[in-house]
């Protein structure tokens, strides 16, 4: 069975002086005992589940402006330039942000050599503490990579 659920984001709201006002809260909370799934950009209720964590009413009322604005922009792309999506939220959903051959190829070797895939010393890895004291050692700081003994008062 497929039903259209809202979200946050269209929950009806008021403009003050141009501004949206905090929206009111729904009486009830819209998602419980449903399991959602996300399929093709849609939303679908595909079975009944108890859940036991309710979203707070401030989340309930949460809006992002500009969210509303995109997903009511009615445009045709231009068949002759690329699509650039304005991906609103994690900037890498449509493979924007792709990292260069270098880091790629760092990863591959260091993934490959299976040097990394245990747990590492509680004092933090020699090479990843040398470059943090590196760094932060710009800015007239002098620190050092050296592991010792840290007492708290």
């Amino acid at each position: 069975m497929e039903s259209t659920v809202t979200t946050a984001s269209s929950i009806p709201f008021s403009m003050t002086n141009g501004f949206p006002s905090s929206p009111t809260p729904p009486t009830s909370n819209e998602f419980d005992n449903k399991n959602l799934t996300s399929s093709n950009e849609s939303l679908t209720i595909t079975e009944s589940r108890d859940w036991s964590i309710r979203a707070s009413p401030r989340a309930l009322a949460t809006i992002n402006p500009i969210r509303k604005i995109v997903e009511t922009m009615n445009l045709t792309p231009n068949p002759e330039k690329p699509f650039i999506p304005l991906s609103i939220g994690d900037p890498t959903l449509f493979g924007n942000f792709k990292p260069c051959d270098e880091i790629l190829d760092s990863m591959l070797t260091t993934v490959n050599s299976s040097k990394f895939n245990g747990y590492q010393p509680a004092s933090g890895n020699e090479e990843a503490r040398k470059a943090v004291a590196e760094y932060c050692s710009s800015y007239g700081m002098n620190v050092t990579a050296k592991v010792g003994k840290t007492l708290i008062n």
